[in-house]
C-alpha cells in the first residue's frame, strides 16, 4: 500500500504496545512521514530510527503547548494512548488535523464526537472506534443489523486474549472496567464458533452506548471473556 500527497503523520503514544506496530505499517506505507511522539523522548527517537523517520517529537498530553508545537506541519494523527477527555481531538480538528482515535474510553470518544461543528469549520475529521471493540464489533452489528432488516436487540460477546501483549492504557482500562459498576445483563452462556460454550460477563464497552443511537436499537448489551476459561468462569 502506497499512500501519496500525504503530510507527515503524528503518532501520540508512538512508542507503547499499540504505537510501535501503528508506526511500523504506517513506515511501510509513507517512508519518512511517520513521527512517533510521547512523553518519553528517547524512547520515541530510537523508535524513528528503527523505522527510518528523520524525527520524532516529545509530547506530553499535561502540557499543551508540547501538543501544539508537535503539530506544526502534521495532517493527521493517530492517538494511541487515552488522556480520558477531548483535549488532543480538540487541539487536533480546530487546525484542520485530522484525528485517527484508537481508544476504547466511552467519555473520550463521546467528548471527540460533539466537537463536530469545530472539525467541520476547520476541515479536519475524526475517525473514532478503530480497534476491536470498539471498532470490529460495531461493524459486526452493524452488518448483523442490516442483514436482519433491523434488530431490536443486540448482544455483543467479546472474548479476548489473556497471554497477548497488551498496553498499559489497555490494562489499566480492562481492570477499572472490572472492579467498576457492572452494566445489567448477568453472565450469559454463549456458543461461541471455535471455542464452545463459555460465560461471557457483562462489562461496559463503548459499544453498547454507541450502538443504540447510531443503530436505533433500545437494546444493547456487550459482555466478555478471557480466553482462558479458568479465569472467566462463573
Amino acid at each position: 500500500m502506497t499512500l501519496v500527497n500525504v503530510r507527515d503523520v503524528l503518532v501520540i503514544g508512538g512508542y507503547g504496545a499499540v504505537g510501535s506496530v501503528v508506526c511500523e505499517r504506517l513506515a511501510e506505507a509513507i517512508p519518512g512521514r511517520v513521527v512517533p511522539a510521547g512523553r518519553n523522548l528517547d524512547a520515541a527517537e530510537a523508535l524513528a530510527r528503527r523505522i527510518g523517520s528523520p524525527r520524532a517529537v516529545r509530547v506530553d498530553l499535561a502540557d499543551p503547548a508540547t501538543l501544539v508545537a508537535a503539530l506544526d506541519g502534521v495532517g493527521l494523527v493517530v492517538l494511541a494512548v487515552e488522556p480520558g477527555d477531548d483535549r488532543v481531538a480538540r487541539a487536533c480538528l480546530a487546525r484542520g488535523v485530522s484525528l485517527v482515535d484508537v481508544s476504547a474510553s466511552r467519555e473520550q470518544l463521546e467528548a471527540t464526537e460533539r466537537l463536530d461543528e469545530v472539525a467541520r469549520d476547520a476541515g479536519g475529521a475524526a475517525v473514532l472506534s478503530v480497534g476491536v471493540a470498539p471498532g470490529l464489533t460495531n461493524l459486526l452489528a452493524r452488518r448483523a443489523h442490516d442483514l436482519v432488516g433491523g434488530a431490536h436487540e443486540i448482544d455483543v460477546a467479546v472474548v479476548l486474549g489473556g497471554g497477548e501483549a497488551h498496553g498499559a492504557d489497555a490494562i489499566r482500562w480492562t481492570v477499572d472496567g472490572l472492579v467498576g459498576p457492572q452494566p445489567d445483563g448477568g453472565a450469559r452462556q454463549v456458543l461461541l464458533p471455535g471455542l464452545g460454550r463459555r460465560t461471557v460477563h457483562p462489562f461496559d464497552f463503548s459499544d453498547q452506548h454507541a450502538l443504540r443511537r447510531t443503530l436505533d436499537v433500545p437494546h444493547v448489551t456487550t459482555r466478555f471473556a478471557l480466553d482462558s476459561r479458568l479465569v472467566t468462569a462463573t
